[in-house]
């Protein structure tokens, strides 16, 4: 078979490495590396990213994956605050409590800012949909 007809097949489902593969694309920086991870050399992955099953799946899964990274995030997040805060408190310098204060006001403003955005964001959208 010829490598125009093997690009020209549409399998009816994915195999086992190509989930392998799909996994991989959604947890790695780039390509390269979820290629590597997968056993497979890059050029059959960018094969596979131009089938639509494989598409279709990738793009099923992308926003769990980014829900639960932004769980941990969260989580992770979290503990930040929280170590900044003992900072703030318990720190024998004065200068790192300051510099943890700093940091706590910065977040807590980029927080608020972000909440408006949102907000706002929101209403523009209900009116352009009123529209």
């Amino acid at each position: 078979m010829s490598r125009e007809m093997l690009e020209n097949v549409k399998p009816k489902k994915l195999t086992f490495r190509q989930r392998r593969g799909i996994k991989n694309l959604l947890i790695s920086p780039t390509i390269i590396v979820a290629a590597e991870r997968t056993g497979v050399n890059q050029q059959t992955m960018y094969r596979w990213l131009k089938q639509p099953l494989f598409m279709a799946e990738y793009s099923r899964q992308q926003p769990e994956v980014i829900a639960q990274l932004s769980m941990q995030f969260l989580g992770g997040h979290q503990m930040a605050m929280n170590a900044l805060a003992r900072a703030m408190v318990s720190a024998r310098a004065e200068g790192t409590q300051v510099r943890a204060a700093e940091i706590w006001f910065s977040q807590m403003h980029l927080f608020r800012e972000e909440g408006e955005f949102e907000k706002r964001l929101s209403e523009l959208e209900k009116r352009i949909a009123t529209t």
